[in-house]
């Protein structure tokens, strides 16, 4: 068995006259070891902090609706329903995991249907879009949703509004293009 053979620390800024051994994978001596871990960590880019509420503080009823025990039981039902992303992606079914309940329509715009299970979609955090609710002018489209008792609900391909053209939907509001 070779013997372990001490060499220089590789500290070289403060004039460290300490030893380490490379073949334990050691390239420091313990003193600068410690120091140098402490930099590292230091130097690491931080993760950038998601503000889960408002600047100003103040929470609406659906911010505080997403922190409910009633939201966390709905949230859990659709994704064991519905355990795969919905996202169709290329005319296929995204294969990753469903992470995220996705609203088509805000509860900002529609409280009636925050617990409807034919207004929420499944998907992985890559396909999960950061805004509440679905863009009116977005063409995603997903396979339909299942639910408990084998409920299935359809969602309707968006087709895109031509320049000037109003749409009433079903639920009363108003889409211009």
């Amino acid at each position: 068995m070779a013997a372990n053979v001490p060499t220089a620390c590789r500290n070289t800024r403060y004039g460290c006259g300490g030893t380490c051994f490379p073949e334990l994978g050691h390239t420091y001596c313990s003193s600068c070891e410690a120091a140098n871990a402490k930099e590292q960590a230091a130097a690491k880019p931080q993760p950038a902090q998601v503000l889960r509420w408002p600047k100003s503080g103040e929470r609406d009823r659906v911010d505080k609706f997403y922190h409910t025990s009633e939201w966390e039981r709905f949230s859990k039902t659709c994704r064991s329903c519905n355990p795969l992303c919905q996202l169709i992606v290329d005319g296929v079914q995204c294969r990753f995991p469903s992470a995220e309940v996705h609203h088509l329509a805000s509860p900002r715009a529609d409280w009636q249907r925050r617990m409807d299970p034919a207004n929420v979609v499944c998907l992985c955090p890559e396909h999960h879009p950061k805004s509440v609710g679905e863009a009116s002018n977005s063409v995603r489209e997903y396979v339909p949703t299942k639910f408990i008792l084998g409920a299935i609900y359809h969602h309707p391909k968006h087709e895109p509004l031509k320049q000037g053209e109003v749409r009433i939907l079903a639920n009363g509001i108003a889409r211009i293009g």
